[in-house]
């Protein structure tokens, strides 16, 4: 007979659309898997869907560490291998055993995860969940009475669509105009502890931050 309180028992988990409602079941985090487009048809292959699930703890890698210690060492070689590739392909004929060190190692990987999470289809994703509505109804409050075209508000929809889904490029900057506006994109959006909505705000307000002590610097010449 079945343990019913056993909450390690396996049970299947259904994936549901993602949308702004989306929420994930207390104590639980929401895994979402973004849709993707064909790069012949342009066309979407599956939508944005998502589905609750237990996080994993320390704990639990703890309970499992003689499990997950090869892997782990197995890892951390792969991608000293990278760093060491990475290294010579810029140019370096000799490395620092500091440059492939675990400290290193883990600092790579946080940069390999960020750039991995953070995709075009991603963005765009969070885009029109949790922003589109918003924005658009802010667009055509503010030009109540004077008036504006369904061609002319799509245009500015995709442009900040477009600027906003760039930030994908790790190199992406906006002069201070174009960042301040999208910045000011966030007052829309509810105080959140979503991480992407978190990260997008950090990355602009960054900007914004280099531009002006840029301009501080300059202005002492």
């Amino acid at each position: 007979m079945f343990d019913v309180t056993n909450t390690n028992l396996p049970k299947l988990v259904t994936f549901a659309e993602f949308n702004e409602s989306s929420r994930p079941r207390e104590g639980e985090r929401l895994v979402k898997v973004c849709y993707r487009v064909d790069s012949k048809t342009k066309k979407k292959l599956h939508e944005s869907v998502c589905l609750s699930l237990t996080p994993v703890t320390a704990e639990d890698v703890k309970a499992n560490i003689d499990k997950l210690l090869p892997l782990f060492l197995e890892s951390i070689q792969d991608q000293q291998d990278k760093i060491a590739r990475k290294l010579y392909e810029a140019g370096n004929t000799s490395v620092s055993t500091t440059q492939l060190s675990i400290d290193a190692v883990a600092e790579f990987l946080e940069e390999s995860i960020y750039e991995s999470r953070l995709t075009k289809e991603i963005i765009e994703t969070w885009f029109d969940v949790t922003l589109a509505d918003k924005l658009s109804s802010a667009i055509l409050s503010k030009h109540e009475g004077i008036g504006i075209t369904e061609d002319r508000l799509l245009a500015i929809m995709t442009e900040y669509k477009s600027k906003f889904s760039a930030l994908a490029g790790g190199r992406t900057s906006y002069e201070t105009p174009i960042a301040t506006a999208l910045v000011k994109v966030f007052d829309l959006i509810p105080e959140s502890e979503d991480t992407l909505t978190v990260r997008l705000f950090t990355r602009l307000s960054d900007m914004l931050t280099k531009q002006k002590s840029t301009s501080d610097m300059l202005s002492m010449l």
